[in-house]
């Protein structure tokens, strides 16, 4: 891993060595515009285009791959609490109608189709980031019966 802080800048060396060459190639590309527009040769002009748009586009891929921020990864403790609070999940839904059920599965953006050739349902998940608790990395609480 490498030190963020080498620079004294808090960016990563990597990450700020791509920014440079990004600029460089920009400043270059702006350059050759203005050749063109000059009336420079388009044939030779194109050709420091491309090399330079290869450059940048590296720099770019480089710049994409060291500036991605880390997963967060969870700990024991935060697997086992996610596996009792999806006990109570599995309680509540195998005790609920089926007006509930359909209740809980919207509520967490899950939706089955049943394809009755193959005997299989299709199970898709697109939980709604409306309901997503900022203050924490897990899904929202919602009641799906009465008050407790």
């Amino acid at each position: 891993m490498v030190d963020a802080t080498a620079s004294g800048t808090g960016i990563d060396p990597e990450e700020e060595q791509a920014r440079q060459v990004i600029k460089d190639c920009d400043q270059k590309l702006a350059r050759y515009q203005t050749t063109l527009d000059a009336g420079g040769d388009p044939v030779t002009i194109a050709a420091w285009t491309n090399d330079v748009r290869a450059r940048r586009t590296k720099a770019q891929a480089r710049l994409n791959a060291v500036s991605r921020p880390e997963e967060p990864t969870l700990s024991r403790d935060d697997i086992e609490a996610m596996i009792r609070e999806l006990g109570d999940l599995v309680n509540a839904v195998q005790g609920a109608s089926a007006e509930e059920k359909t209740a809980i599965y919207r509520a967490l953006g899950i939706q089955g189709t049943y394809h009755p050739a193959k005997r299989q349902v299709r199970i898709e998940a697109a939980p709604d980031p409306h309901l997503a608790d900022p203050t924490s990395s897990r899904w929202v609480k919602v009641r799906v019966r009465g008050g407790t």
